[in-house]
């Protein structure tokens, strides 16, 4: 869940110059600096037209409102997943299967049980005002 290529570094750099980013992910990552730009986009899911759907957004052709469809970590290991070791994720080193163990307690479930604040948390609404 890390970025490649010290894109963080980067956008460190960039935030020295000009506090005035939005972040657009494709993916999910760690977000260490989410609370030092004012916008973040998620933009999962959006194929080959993924560069035009945000484009349209930001241009005001769409307004992009709704609530998020799961729970963001703060980082890795604060997922229900990565929680039980290797036999729950990812495979183990003699290739066994993973186990879910989790069981009813994923996602913002999780959270709530282990007091674990989340980045973004389940059904929060969001909504872009450009």
């Amino acid at each position: 869940m890390d970025t490649l290529f010290g894109q963080n570094e980067l956008l460190t750099d960039i935030l020295k110059v000009n506090k005035n980013v939005v972040l657009v992910f494709d993916n999910a990552v760690e977000m260490p600096l989410v609370k030092d730009v004012p916008a973040t986009v998620q933009a999962w899911n959006g194929g080959t037209e993924c560069g035009d759907i945000i484009a349209n957004i930001f241009s005001e052709d769409v307004i992009s409102s709704g609530k998020l469809p799961f729970t963001f970590p703060v980082k890795p290991t604060d997922k229900v997943a990565i929680s039980f070791g290797k036999t729950s994720y990812p495979r183990d080193e003699n290739g066994h299967k993973e186990e879910y163990k989790e069981g009813i307690l994923s996602g913002n479930c999780w959270h709530d049980t282990k007091t674990l604040p989340p980045l973004f948390a389940f059904g929060n609404r969001f909504s872009l005002l450009v």
